[in-house]
């Protein structure tokens, strides 16, 4: 799963390496952005793996379960609003998405970054978190993702 798709890139880049039966769920606010990322996603032939849903993130994470038949969530990508992170998160957790060994990758940490998401995650015993350092798209300003795997 993925939260914040934008145009698809991410979607045709993780949904091109899962096994054949995998399911990606991409959850976009924007209805624009989601209508671009589902014609990317066809062209690359992976419209029978990749999905997009459309609307708030929270919402659709409360109901994920009902509108996909799917219960558990093996890899979580988050990258939409930095400030959203945290209630996410948390929702993912309130909701039983994870299981052990789930992991969850937070992008953009630091730069525009989600401290309070950072400081949850790394207090919290239910994860073991990692810090990645990386630079910024385009520039040289520093960034860096956040891989948890949920215990």
């Amino acid at each position: 799963m993925e939260l914040g798709g934008y145009c698809g890139y991410s979607a045709v880049r993780i949904g091109s390496k899962l096994s054949e039966g995998a399911k990606f769920y991409t959850l976009e606010v924007n209805p624009k952005f989601a209508s671009i990322a589902t014609q990317i996603i066809k062209f690359a032939g992976l419209q029978d793996t990749c999905s997009i849903l459309v609307g708030d993130s929270e919402q659709l994470l409360r109901s994920f379960a009902e509108r996909t038949g799917h219960s558990k969530i093996d890899f979580l990508f988050i990258d939409h609003k930095k400030d959203l992170y945290l209630r996410d998160i948390q929702v993912v957790e309130q909701m039983g998405l994870l299981h052990p060994g789930s992991v969850v990758v937070a992008d953009n940490v630091i730069f525009p970054g989600a401290p309070d998401y950072l400081a949850y995650m790394r207090k919290n015993p239910s994860f073991k978190s990692e810090f990645f350092e990386a630079k910024l798209e385009y520039s040289n300003a520093s960034d860096g993702l956040e891989v948890s795997v949920f215990q």
